[in-house]
């Protein structure tokens, strides 16, 4: 009798509705995972245009596109973020990185400020694959002189995205630090305050993440051009250039290397017209 119950037909017709549910939440979760890839995809040819647009010969034509995109992709809020990372990935990286040297400004504006939105969406192991390619595009408008990038306004969007790459990829930004360096010591050159305190704030972040043996090696020009900036007339420009100067030779390479040729310009510093600024001298020597 046992034996029956167990495998009778009303124990056949409850494994059979077993079988019967289990398949359908398998199909369940395929059709949902079909349905994100047809949504992406959706999504991609929406854009997809566009996205061939910022490599077209017309400057008028790449204006209008990064326009779109902008407004798509970010400021209209409607976008699906995952949507939007994986087309950043995998499709529009290379186009909008290309833009930062565009000859219309509008264009090297919106590809700067969506870069600076866009890299927050991706996941640090995936921005690592992209820093090469990054950096290589944002460095290339700072490295030479006379700067290849003309408008003042964005050099100092290049340099604070630069300081917000640093806050998000720390120690991750220690092999590019040579070309960061190089960078940094041209972009203290600009006339601009605001850079040159941008350009202060990036150092230190420089002295907390990168070895100090690797800073040495590339810094004298950095190192130059902060003495240079000790003496600019703008107090808030002499603080914050001493700040830094104290954190990049808190660390024991830079502050062999570099204390002898410091020592002479800190000197002059005792006698600043700021308070600020002597207070900050006072604060810096103890710290070493």
């Amino acid at each position: 009798q046992v034996v029956v119950v167990l495998y009778g037909p009303s124990w056949g017709s409850w494994l059979a509705g077993a079988r019967h549910r289990r398949s359908r939440r398998h199909r369940s979760r395929a059709g949902k995972g079909a349905e994100a890839m047809d949504g992406f995809q959706e999504f991609l040819l929406t854009v997809r245009r566009d996205i061939n647009c910022l490599s077209d010969g017309d400057r008028m034509v790449r204006r209008g596109a990064i326009i779109r995109l902008e407004k798509t992709l970010l400021s209209s809020g409607k976008a699906n973020k995952d949507f939007v990372r994986r087309l950043f990935m995998e499709d529009l990286h290379k186009p909008l990185f290309r833009c930062f040297a565009d000859q219309t400004e509008k264009c090297r504006e919106l590809s700067v400020s969506m870069t600076l939105q866009l890299v927050d969406l991706v996941p640090i192991a995936d921005l690592e694959n992209l820093l090469p390619l990054l950096l290589a595009a944002l460095l290339g408008r700072l490295r030479t002189l006379p700067f290849p990038e003309t408008s003042e306004e964005l050099r100092l969007e290049l340099l604070r995205l630069l300081n917000h790459l640093f806050s998000i990829c720390k120690e991750k930004l220690s092999q590019f630090a040579g070309d960061i360096i190089d960078a940094l010591g041209k972009a203290l050159t600009d006339t601009c305050p605001d850079a040159k305190k941008e350009c202060c704030d990036i150092t230190k972040k420089l002295a907390a993440y990168i070895d100090g043996e690797r800073i040495s090696r590339a810094g004298a020009p950095l190192v130059a051009s902060l003495l240079t900036n000790l003496r600019h007339q703008q107090w808030k420009v002499r603080k914050a250039t001493l700040d830094c100067l104290g954190a990049l030779l808190s660390l024991e390479a830079p502050l062999l290397d570099h204390m002898e040729e410091v020592l002479p310009h800190l000197t002059t510093l005792l006698h600043d017209r700021t308070p600020g600024v002597r207070q900050c001298l006072a604060e810096v020597i103890e710290k070493w």
